[in-house]
């Protein structure tokens, strides 16, 4: 009996089979690592979901006090004027005070210092909102104290809860005083 040898083109064949599934593998390995990227992203997204359950504490809060925004400090850390710090007015609608720090707060530590990682619109405190006013839920309730969301493109998101509960992500800090006057219409 005769043994017959590989040709050539069997053995190219066998070859690119091989690095085929050494580059499935490969790709099946590496994707579930998490980069960078993809820890931004879910910071970001526990942020978002953070700021929806206080956008809930606040309409709990309003729905107990005739539809009043609570009050909140403008600069809580200078005591600027006589408002309580968002926080503490809140502290029997939020369960657990890390909803107010953003996952995110880990370098500029701004919430271990002002109790929350968020900007309150102290603007809108005291008084009654009536949501069903043209622009009056798209108000921005609170957002990211700081860019803390920054992406590889250079983009500064910032996480932004509306009157209406809704949490969006904007370019930039949203501007209190235009907000304010368009819902007014003044």
């Amino acid at each position: 009996m005769q043994r017959r040898a590989f040709t050539l083109i069997e053995l190219l064949v066998v070859v690119a089979i091989v690095g085929v599934l050494l580059f499935f593998i490969q790709a099946a390995l590496f994707s579930g690592r998490p980069s960078e990227h993809n820890h931004d992203m879910v910071r970001q997204a526990k942020c978002q979901a953070g700021l929806h359950v206080v956008g809930i504490a606040i309409q709990s809060y309003m729905n107990a006090n005739n539809n009043i925004m609570p009050p909140g400090a403008w600069m809580p850390l200078l005591a600027t004027d006589e408002s309580p710090p968002f926080g503490q007015v809140m502290a029997d609608y939020i369960d657990d005070s890390d909803l107010l720090k953003c996952p995110s707060d880990y370098e500029s530590k701004i919430f271990e210092s002002k109790g929350s990682s968020y900007e309150y619109n102290w603007t809108l405190g005291g008084k009654v909102l009536d949501l069903s006013q043209p622009g009056v839920s798209n108000l921005p309730v609170m957002f990211d104290h700081e860019p803390f969301h920054a992406s590889a493109d250079k983009r500064v998101p910032v996480n932004c809860l509306r009157a209406d509960g809704s949490v969006e992500v904007l370019s930039e800090v949203p501007d209190l005083d235009m907000q304010l006057k368009g819902a007014s219409g003044r």
